[in-house]
Protein backbone atom coordinates (compact mmCIF):
# COMPACT_ATOMS: atom_id res chain seq x y z
CA UNK A 1 0.00 0.00 0.00
CA UNK A 2 2.77 2.33 0.68
CA UNK A 3 4.03 2.05 -2.74
CA UNK A 4 0.77 2.21 -4.07
CA UNK A 5 0.80 -1.38 -5.65
CA UNK A 6 -2.37 -2.53 -2.96
CA UNK A 7 -4.50 -5.44 -4.93
CA UNK A 8 -7.94 -5.93 -3.09
CA UNK A 9 -7.76 -9.40 -2.61
CA UNK A 10 -10.80 -10.18 -0.49
CA UNK A 11 -12.75 -11.50 -3.25
CA UNK A 12 -10.34 -14.03 -4.47
CA UNK A 13 -9.88 -15.18 -1.03
CA UNK A 14 -13.63 -16.09 -0.44
CA UNK A 15 -14.40 -17.56 -3.70
CA UNK A 16 -13.20 -21.24 -4.15
CA UNK A 17 -11.73 -22.42 -7.26
CA UNK A 18 -14.77 -25.10 -7.11
CA UNK A 19 -17.02 -21.97 -7.27
CA UNK A 20 -15.39 -20.38 -10.19
CA UNK A 21 -15.39 -23.35 -12.49
CA UNK A 22 -18.61 -24.17 -11.87
CA UNK A 23 -19.65 -20.60 -12.81
CA UNK A 24 -17.56 -20.76 -16.19
CA UNK A 25 -18.95 -24.24 -17.07
CA UNK A 26 -22.08 -23.30 -16.21
CA UNK A 27 -22.43 -19.59 -17.85
CA UNK A 28 -19.18 -19.93 -20.78
CA UNK A 29 -18.83 -23.49 -21.63
CA UNK A 30 -22.42 -23.73 -22.66
CA UNK A 31 -21.67 -21.19 -25.46
CA UNK A 32 -18.91 -23.42 -27.26
CA UNK A 33 -19.53 -26.31 -29.42
CA UNK A 34 -21.07 -29.40 -27.83
CA UNK A 35 -17.67 -31.36 -28.22
CA UNK A 36 -15.64 -28.48 -26.73
CA UNK A 37 -18.20 -27.72 -23.71
CA UNK A 38 -17.92 -31.73 -23.02
CA UNK A 39 -14.17 -32.03 -23.30
CA UNK A 40 -13.84 -28.34 -20.74
CA UNK A 41 -16.52 -30.77 -18.32
CA UNK A 42 -14.34 -33.38 -18.43
CA UNK A 43 -10.90 -31.92 -18.16
CA UNK A 44 -12.73 -29.82 -15.38
CA UNK A 45 -13.43 -32.74 -13.17
CA UNK A 46 -9.84 -33.55 -12.43
CA UNK A 47 -9.46 -29.90 -11.50
CA UNK A 48 -11.94 -29.78 -9.26
CA UNK A 49 -11.35 -32.94 -7.63
CA UNK A 50 -7.67 -31.78 -6.61
CA UNK A 51 -7.76 -27.72 -6.64
CA UNK A 52 -11.60 -27.19 -5.87
CA UNK A 53 -11.28 -26.18 -2.13
CA UNK A 54 -7.95 -23.70 -2.65
CA UNK A 55 -9.49 -20.36 -2.78
CA UNK A 56 -8.70 -18.33 -5.80
CA UNK A 57 -6.03 -16.32 -4.05
CA UNK A 58 -4.39 -19.28 -2.10
CA UNK A 59 -3.20 -21.20 -5.51
CA UNK A 60 0.46 -20.63 -6.38
CA UNK A 61 2.76 -21.91 -8.98
CA UNK A 62 3.91 -24.68 -6.99
CA UNK A 63 0.05 -25.83 -6.05
CA UNK A 64 -0.23 -26.03 -9.71
CA UNK A 65 2.79 -27.65 -10.40
CA UNK A 66 2.33 -30.41 -8.22
CA UNK A 67 -0.75 -30.89 -9.40
CA UNK A 68 0.63 -31.37 -13.11
CA UNK A 69 3.43 -33.35 -12.16
CA UNK A 70 0.83 -35.64 -10.38
CA UNK A 71 -0.91 -36.05 -13.40
CA UNK A 72 1.98 -37.25 -15.58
Amino acid sequence: MVRGVYIERANADRLLLRDALKRYLREVSITKKPSTAKAEQSKARAVLAALGKYSLAAITPDIVADYRDERY
